[in-house]
């Protein structure tokens, strides 16, 4: 009688072809963060699962001297690279929400870490995007300035905030794209983006008669607009280090 067939799981082809763990968590999210977040977490087990079982595999072939799997580099963990790209967006964009819900309410860092039941000196380290913290300080700063965040689960919360300062090309008139950036997500509906325009100044440097061109952009918020992030379309790389960028044609 026939051995019991293993389930092929979909990630372990990619791992083994040498697909980064980086690469298929932001394909994940970008198929189904912000649309099912069942899915995204059943699918991050699948990868999860793919990734330890050939990290064990690995192991157990390296006493076997078995060079074609002991040069398998099965990539970074998936759970260390969601948290890890995880808390840098937060970090980023809690520093900017304390600053603006101070601002708007007249509050000191005193009256803010008050407020929240923490320390000022916490209060001073988020603002300018130092130290770590607790999710029992994040669900407090988010209960608090930003509530309709705290109800969000990670994956969606991720979701939200992976695009503030990520360039936005929005479409004028006929073929024509103004450069705006992500500055704020709505509190009331997360899904829905903040943009503003970018006003370019551009510069030369002459050195021996050779003209170098330094660009020098700048937020105009007088000129602001909102998207859905359903509406946004990724554009092409020309080079693998260059940073997201969206487009979006307004309807």
């Amino acid at each position: 009688m026939p051995g019991k067939l293993k389930p092929v799981n979909p990630f372990e082809h990619l791992l083994r072809s040498g697909a980064k763990v980086e690469d298929l968590l932001k394909n994940l999210i970008e198929s189904y963060g912000s649309v099912d977040s069942h899915s995204f977490m059943d699918a991050v087990t699948t990868l999860k699962k793919a990734y330890d079982d050939l990290r064990n595999e690995k192991r157990g072939s390296s006493a076997g001297n078995e060079s074609s799997i002991c040069e398998m580099s099965v990539g970074s963990d998936p759970d260390e690279v969601f948290s890890t790209e995880f808390t840098k967006l937060v970090k980023s964009y809690l520093a900017r929400l304390l600053v603006q819900f101070r601002d708007v309410r007249s509050l000191t860092q005193k009256d803010l870490a008050d407020l929240l039941n923490i320390a000022q000196p916490r209060v001073a380290d988020m603002e300018q995007g130092r130290g770590n913290f607790t999710v029992d300080t994040l669900c407090k700063v988010l209960k608090v300035a930003a509530p309709e965040l705290f109800r969000l689960d990670p994956v969606g919360l991720y979701n939200c905030l992976r695009y503030i300062d990520s360039t936005v090309w929005r479409k004028e008139d006929g073929d024509t794209y103004s450069k705006m950036r992500v500055t704020g997500v709505d509190l009331l509906n997360p899904e829905i983006l903040f943009l503003s325009k970018v006003k370019i100044s551009e510069r030369i440097i002459i050195e021996d008669g050779i003209p170098i061109t330094s660009v020098s952009d700048y937020i105009d918020m007088g000129e602001s607009a909102a998207v859905h992030i359903f509406d946004l379309k990724p554009m092409k790389k020309l080079n693998d280090s260059d940073p997201d960028s969206w487009y979006v044609v307004p309807s």
